[in-house]
């Protein structure tokens, strides 16, 4: 068989692709068309075939799972590559992550958005409404959020967080325990990536300082890591939201150690100037989910 009859019989097996057939009419191209870029048509056609009777993203046939060869038109015809609604729903998540600048938050908590929440306690809903407000930008200062265990400071601060990114916002979460882990590793093994993430989270447009005073305390998390941030986010008025199982009276002496210390009240006054305190009252969520 001559390579134009193949390649003809082959063009009539694309029509019968409804991809590639509506492809086809929205471009007005013709047989001709097809023939002229054979190759495209052909990659994406044997791309397609693959999907028929889809076993599941497990057991995807494709070169690298979730991905498809599909068809595009600027000026003359080529490939693209697109994701299957599968691969999409099953790393929305992880999609959704990337748009942080640095999350700290639980995949199953990606979903949270403010206008999701049912809030039936007093003190809650004057912090959702704070949080709302954060979110429309009807308040420019962020929030010093404390209150006891289990209280939904971190549950409603992730709402907003999402709700941001969602809009579009540079934001960081950072649960402060972990975050002063990775970074005093960073900084010992990798000090370009250490100073490129403590830049954007500086200048991001909004930072979440989740659970504030449960990390260990040293001379470097307390005076080179969260001061250098902190420092840079109040010069530049950028919002800043905390929480914490402490009032601020307490991270004084928590940072300050066996004697007040000037870096303790440095830190603390930093804090206080981003933070406008609000003490979250309630009963314990956790337990109740017990």
């Amino acid at each position: 068989m001559e390579i134009n009859e193949y390649k003809k019989n082959q063009a009539e097996k694309y029509l019968s692709n409804d991809y590639i057939a509506s492809f086809i009419r929205e471009n007005g191209l013709s047989v001709q068309d097809i023939l002229d870029n054979f190759t495209a048509f052909d990659l994406c056609y044997e791309s397609l075939s693959k999907c028929e009777n889809c076993p599941g993203l497990k057991l995807c046939c494709q070169a690298k799972k979730g991905e498809r060869v599909e068809l595009s038109n600027d000026s003359f015809v080529h490939n693209d590559i697109s994701y299957c609604r599968l691969y999409l729903e099953e790393n929305r998540y992880q999609l959704f992550k990337k748009s942080y600048i640095y999350s700290d938050i639980p995949e199953e908590l990606y979903d949270l958005r403010l206008d999701k929440i049912k809030i039936e306690e007093n003190s809650s809903a004057n912090l959702f409404l704070e949080l709302a407000n954060i979110f429309t930008q009807s308040r420019k200062r962020g929030l010093f959020i404390y209150g006891d265990l289990g209280t939904g400071k971190t549950y409603l601060s992730i709402a907003l967080a999402n709700s941001l990114v969602e809009s579009g916002k540079r934001v960081a979460f950072i649960k402060t325990n972990s975050f002063v882990t990775k970074m005093a590793n960073y900084i010992k093994s990798d000090s370009d990536f250490y100073d490129n993430i403590i830049s954007r989270i500086s200048s991001a447009d909004y930072v979440f300082f989740d659970d504030i005073g449960s990390e260990i305390v040293t001379a470097f998390s307390r005076d080179r890591l969260l001061m250098s941030i902190l420092d840079y986010r109040m010069e530049n008025r950028l919002c800043t939201i905390f929480t914490s199982n402490f009032d601020k009276k307490y991270l004084l002496r928590y940072y300050s150690g066996s004697q007040e210390s000037m870096n303790a009240r440095r830190l603390i006054e930093r804090i206080d100037i981003l933070g406008e305190d609000f003490c979250l009252t309630g009963t314990n969520k956790r337990r109740n989910l017990l």
